[in-house]
This record gives structure tokens, C-alpha cells and sequence, in this order.
């Protein structure tokens, strides 16, 4: 048997020329071929496996007349057999398809952010319909509420590289170019797709049921019930509609959208809205999400911060690039010291909290302190470079149950030495930095780990921004990081040397404690990221405050409260807010210390001497909450006296208190009419 290949074309595939000789009888794809003369069977098998041997795919399908190709199960071969021509005959014409027999496609959904392109698995001789139910299998139970009818599929040829995402910013899709469900795969792909390419777009456009008889309220809550897990953390009173008129095939669909739009409003009946009907192949709602809809300046500054960008890690973590960059406070890391926010990551995110608790409190186990002693043995050794000890120390900690990846950061040229991705791909539980020896490289560890923390976040800046979240990650020296509108990185254990004597329990204990809590603390980042986070609300103080947002007190009964939008002295550690889900609704004044006497502040407000004490709560990480009333009648009457004077320099210096509960003023060196007077040049009003 002789192959010859031909670069002419049949039916949208390359075919090849075969000659097959049986006997004296020569068969090409010209000659009549009587079934009887020959093995058949036995020739495509022979045809199989010449082809298979040569690196090539055949195609065989036998059909009475030439036609779509089907598969012979018999011979996993395709062939096409034409008797209509020649009663008794048939002709014999082989193809062969370039690239594999299946297709791995990379896929996204319009308007994802490029980290979520995922691959899918199809026969070559399927059609976009059983792609289409591919997909949507492979994307539940996002899309489970979706009729496959509904996605609308497109093929792009876009590199998956550091422009992926201005390139699909960029793109404009036809609805007319869109695939036909009845689009065969082979002839979408001829050749084998390249593999770092993406290669379909997802739109989907989900129809909705409701009845006419309900409001637009009603509307809200349906959309947010088909659009489920994506809008799990929107109120559906927050989504605002919009009524339109947009034929699918509108190439300027989001022009349309912007320009022929009429709000609805919540108690609007529908009946009233389609008055005449509902028009087939149309868009008739566009829905806006909160998070997009509403200006937040929050969430501006933290844009503005991402997009200057972090630079290289091994570059930018050398102190001497690093020092530059905190002139300006780039990083809230405590170096130096005026680089610091008055709230500590301990106050911001309970996690942190509880790991420092645990390393105090945890009973470690078996498995803890055979890990510490494995590790240390490993740790201790000498190695030619850090790869060869990174790879040795993330097999440690995999046997151990915490599994890192040493890999590129999302899209970006930049490899960890080791990272924890969440379940869903888009936060980082944790990063690990190393170094061969101590003082080895330019870059400092600490440094790196806070760099590759904010990569990250670049490179998922659009989804990360608006959540109401501080995106706790940890370090292993250890450190935490929180993205607030910088990222801030806080120390939370003394660095502990793996090269202890065998005798140093103490050393040993504390190793154990702390990668024991370690774990704790990854199991509850893993959980906390497992569940949608809510985005910003306008007026939100979250960024500014710590967690707690309730107390619990003397009788047990737990008062939820909520900070106020303005924090004058919040670099002291003391906040104001409000009670509420009470009819009281009391203004309170929120303080977080280390020490403090809740006894002896009673005794004082038993006499009228201090605010009353509200409550007084134990929080993690060996801070204490006391909650007492605000002063305000004071204060009102002194900012109420209507005299139009200000004293300028209202310090407990310049306070005199008689016995008797009044009070005397002194210094009044600064003070003058309202709105006329004004400090000193140089003056220092920091504390006034």
C-alpha cells in the first residue's frame, strides 16, 4: 500500500491521495473497487495502522454515498464508500485530519476576569450544540439556571499573556459571527488549537420567567435568584433595571444600552412595564450591580494604588529600592516606623488574631513534632543553591498537609517560591520566601513576600478592589498582609532558627505551636474565601476600622453596632458609632487596648466621675474592648455657647478641675473670635 498526500480539499478537511494494490488489482480513489475482490475489513485495518504508525489521524467512515462522515466502531477508522456511482462498486477515499482526535479549548465567560479562563474536552467530530452542554456542565453551578440554547459562543485566536486582558477589553464581537449550534468542530478547528491561547468566548444572556402580575421588586429578587453565585452577596433591592428594547444581533449593543434605557422603579407592576408584550430575540432588562453602579472613593484610592504597580519582586524588594519607594509609605510594613497604620492587622482581621493566641495556647500533637523535627534536619543541611532548598521545604510542609506551589503569579513573569491559592483560583492564603543562607541575594525575604502579595492583587485588580474585604494573606517568616487602601504587613511571631541544639525543647515547643496554629489558620482562610464577600457600600468605614462590629454585655445579650464615617481619633485606637437593631440606637465610644481596669473604671463612673462603662469584652491577640457612653451633653453645651469664641488649645494642661465638678480654662494665648483667629506659623496641631 502507498499514501500520497494531496493538499486538495474535500468536504473542509485535507485528504490524501491512496493507492492500494491487492493482488495485480490496483485501487485508487478513481477506480471502481467491487467489495467481493478484497478483505475490506481487512484493508482498513491495514490503512489504520500505516497511518497511525506515521504519526497521522485517519479519517474512515464508510457511507453508501459520499456525505457527512460517521464513525465505523468496528475499524475506529473513517472511510467514505460511494455504490450509487458504480452498483456493486464502491470508491475508496481516505482522509486525514491534522492535530489530535480531541480538542482542549480554552474558554471564558464575557466579562470574566481573565484568571478564570478554563479549558474544556471535546471530540474533534462533535458540533458546537454538545460544546455548548460541555461548557455548561463544566461551569456549574454557575450555570445551572442556563439553557444551552442561551450561550452564545464565539472563536478568538488571543494569546494568554500579559495583554490578555487590554486585548479582551478591546474586543468587539459580531453577534452575526457568532457559532451556529450546528457548527461542525472540525471545520472550526482544522488544526490542533495552540495551547496557551484562548480560543472560545462565553456570552451569556439568561432568560427569565415571572409572571405579569408581579412589581419590578419581584423582577429584582427572580434575577437574583437565576443569577446565582455571582449575586449571593447582593441584596436584590440594590440592583437597579433598566427597561430596554435591544435586538440580539445589535452590533452597538452597549451604546443601545446606554442610550435607550428607562429606569424601573421597585413597585411598578410589569403588566405596566411590557404593556405590549414581550418582542422575541431581544434584550427587554439590563441590570446594573451595585459594586459598578455607585461611586466609592474607597475603592478608587485602592485602583490608584494597584495600577502604580509593584515592579519586579527581586528587584523591587532590595533595600535600596525598597527605601525609595517608602518615602512615600508605598507599604504599611513598619519600616520605618512612621510607615505604619494605628491599626494593626490584629485588629482588622480576627484570623491574625487567633494565630497569635494559638501560637501562645496550642497543645501540639504527634504529627506536629515529628513535622518540626523533620524539618529542622532537612533545614539544617547545607545546599548548593535556595531551588534545591525550596523544593526541600515545600516537600516537607506537603507531608505535613500544606501543599504550596512554586508558579507564576496569575499572568504575570514573577514565580513564588511557594504560594496557597483559594478553592476558586482568586485570593492567596498564603506565600512563602526564601533564601539559600541567611543574608544570600539582594532581595530581602520580607520585603519579596509583600511584593508577590500585591502582584496578586494586580492581577486580579478589578474583582479585588470592591470587595469588603482586607484579603488577609500569610507569610511564612510569619507575617500577615491585609489590602486596606495600601497593603499593610505586620510581624506576628519572632523568626524562629530551624538549626536548634537536640536539647532545646523550648526551641522545639515553640516551632510545634507555631506551625501547629499555622495550619489552624490556613483552614480558616481557606474557609473564609470559600464564601462570597460582599462588595462596598458608599459611606462604608470598613477600611478605616477594626472587625468587631457587635459586643456582648453583663447579661449576655450580644448589641450589634456600626462605626461612624469620621474617626478623629482613630491613631489612638479609640472610634465612635452607633448601637443598632435597638430603638435606643446610643452613641458609644469603641476603644482597643492591651491593658486596661474595668473595676476601677466603675468605681470612677459610680461616682460620676467617668462615662459609664457599657461593656467590657476579651478579644484575640491579647486585646481588650471597652465600650463606654459618649460624652455629649458637655460638648454640646460648650460647642453651643453661641458667644463666638475659641480657646485654641484645649489640652489636659490647661484644665483646672474643682472639687465640685466644675472646671476652669487656662492659656488662652491662641484663642480669638470664630473664623478670624488663626495658629502660628510652625504650630503643632496635631493633638489640639
Amino acid at each position: 500500500m502507498a499514501v500520497q498526500v494531496s493538499d486538495t480539499p474535500f468536504m473542509g478537511e485535507k485528504w490524501v491521495e491512496a493507492y492500494f494494490a491487492y493482488g495485480n488489482f490496483v485501487i485508487d480513489q478513481f477506480t471502481p473497487f467491487r467489495v467481493s475482490d478484497a478483505p475490506f475489513m481487512g484493508i482498513l485495518r491495514t490503512i489504520y495502522g500505516t497511518c497511525t504508525a506515521t504519526g497521522l489521524n485517519p479519517l474512515l467512515t464508510h457511507k453508501w454515498c459520499i456525505g457527512y462522515p460517521e464513525r465505523d466502531e468496528i475499524s475506529q477508522a473513517h472511510c467514505i464508500l460511494t455504490e450509487n456511482q458504480f452498483p456493486g462498486h464502491g470508491v475508496l477515499l481516505l482522509g486525514f485530519m491534522s492535530g489530535p482526535l480531541r480538542l482542549k479549548l480554552n474558554c471564558i465567560v464575557l466579562g470574566d476576569n481573565p484568571r478564570r479562563i478554563f479549558p474544556v474536552d471535546i471530540e474533534r467530530m462533535e458540533i458546537v450544540g454538545d460544546l455548548k452542554e460541555v461548557i455548561k456542565d463544566k461551569k456549574r453551578p454557575e450555570f445551572d439556571h442556563v439553557a444551552t440554547d442561551r450561550l452564545e459562543l464565539w472563536k478568538v485566536d488571543l494569546p494568554i499573556d500579559e495583554m490578555i486582558e487590554h486585548n479582551l477589553n478591546n474586543l468587539t464581537l459580531d453577534p452575526m459571527k457568532s457559532l451556529s449550534p450546528v457548527d461542525e468542530m472540525v471545520e472550526i478547528f482544522p488544526d490542533a488549537p495552540l495551547r496557551k491561547y484562548l480560543h472560545i468566548i462565553i456570552q451569556c444572556l439568561p432568560a427569565i420567567d415571572v409572571e405579569r402580575t408581579k412589581t419590578v421588586g419581584d423582577l429584582k429578587n427572580v434575577i437574583k435568584v437565576a443569577k446565582k453565585p455571582e449575586f449571593d452577596h447582593v441584596a436584590a433591592d440594590h440592583l437597579e433595571l433598566w427597561k430596554v428594547k435591544i435586538n440580539l444581533n445589535d452590533i452597538q449593543l452597549r451604546n443601545a444600552i446606554m442610550d435607550g434605557g428607562i429606569e424601573l422603579r421597585p413597585l411598578t407592576e410589569l403588566s405596566d412595564v411590557f404593556v405590549d408584550g414581550i418582542e422575541r430575540r431581544c434584550i427587554h432588562i439590563v441590570v446594573q450591580h451595585p459594586a459598578i453602579a455607585r461611586h466609592i472613593p474607597a475603592v478608587d484610592r485602592r485602583i490608584a494604588y494597584l495600577k502604580k504597580g509593584a515592579g519586579t519582586p527581586s528587584a523591587g524588594a532590595k533595600p535600596s529600592a525598597f527605601s525609595t519607594k517608602q518615602d512615600q509609605q508605598e507599604y504599611l510594613c513598619n519600616r520605618p516606623c512612621r510607615a505604619a497604620d494605628p491599626v494593626p492587622i490584629t485588629l482588622l482581621e480576627p484570623i491574625f488574631a487567633e494565630f497569635m493566641d494559638d501560637c501562645q495556647k496550642y497543645e501540639p500533637t504527634v504529627h506536629d513534632n515529628d513535622f518540626v523535627l523533620q524539618l529542622s534536619e532537612k533545614m539544617a543541611s547545607f545546599y548548593p543553591n535556595e531551588l534545591t532548598r525550596m523544593n526541600t521545604f515545600r516537600q516537607v510542609l506537603r507531608d505535613y498537609g500544606i501543599i504550596l506551589n512554586a508558579s507564576m503569579v496569575g499572568l504575570t513573569r514573577c514565580m513564588t517560591d511557594g504560594h496557597l491559592l483559594s478553592t476558586n483560583g482568586q485570593f492567596v492564603l498564603m506565600i512563602i520566601e526564601g533564601k539559600n543562607e541567611i543574608r544570600s541575594g539582594a532581595a530581602e525575604p520580607f520585603m519579596v513576600a509583600m511584593l508577590y502579595y500585591r502582584k496578586f492583587m494586580e492581577d486580579s485588580k478589578i474583582e479585588m478592589v470592591r470587595l469588603r474585604s482586607f484579603i488577609p494573606c500569610i507569610h511564612i517568616i510569619v507575617f500577615g498582609s491585609v489590602f486596606t487602601e495600601k497593603v499593610q504587613s505586620d510581624v506576628l511571631v519572632p523568626i524562629i532558627p530551624l538549626f536548634w541544639h537536640s536539647t532545646d525543647l523550648h526551641m522545639q515547643v515553640m516551632a510545634a505551636r507555631t506551625f501547629g496554629a499555622l495550619k489552624i489558620a490556613v483552614e480558616k482562610l481557606t474557609k473564609l474565601y470559600s464564601h462570597p464577600i460582599l462588595s462596598f457600600e458608599p459611606e462604608d468605614p470598613y477600611l478605616k476600622c477594626p472587625y468587631p462590629r457587635s459586643y456582648t454585655n453583663s447579661t449576655g445579650f450580644i448589641q450589634e453596632f456600626r462605626y461612624d464615617e469620621t474617626q478623629i481619633l482613630r491613631d489612638r485606637l479609640i472610634f465612635f458609632g452607633e448601637t443598632i437593631s435597638d430603638a435606643a440606637g446610643s452613641k458609644i465610644c469603641i476603644k482597643f487596648v492591651r491593658h486596661y481596669s474595668p473595676q476601677a473604671h466603675e468605681f470612677c463612673a459610680s461616682n460620676g466621675n467617668t462615662p459609664k462603662l457599657i461593656a467590657y469584652n476579651s478579644l484575640p491577640g491579647g486585646w481588650n474592648l471597652p465600650l463606654k457612653e459618649t460624652i455629649t451633653s458637655l460638648i454640646r453645651e460648650l460647642h453651643n455657647h453661641n458667644d463666638g469664641y475659641m480657646h485654641g488649645d484645649l489640652r489636659d494642661t490647661n484644665f483646672i478641675v474643682r472639687d465640685d465638678n466644675h472646671f476652669m480654662l487656662l492659656d488662652f494665648d491662641w484663642a480669638g473670635p470664630i473664623q478670624k483667629t488663626h495658629y502660628p506659623m510652625y504650630v503643632n496641631r496635631k493633638d489640639i
